[in-house]
């Protein structure tokens, strides 16, 4: 039997605009809705941090309780 991917109860989610008008290029990356977010630098990851927003809760993360 095939085991369930991990969730995380905690994840960060933006839209592919909000990383457009944030200066972000995007590759599309496998089928949709996946994307690779292309960063100019390493020094941009603050405005990365800042177009992916507030920390939120993973309405689909697991009830049980993983060791990190």
């Amino acid at each position: 039997m095939a085991d369930k991917l991990r969730s995380y109860p905690l994840v960060y989610r933006t839209t592919v605009g909000r990383l457009d008008r944030s200066g972000f290029a995007l590759l599309p990356t496998f089928g949709h809705p996946h994307f690779t977010v292309l960063m100019p630098s390493l020094e941009a990851v603050d405005e990365l941090a800042a177009a992916f927003g507030e920390l939120l809760v993973n309405p689909y993360a697991d009830e049980r309780k993983e060791e990190r």
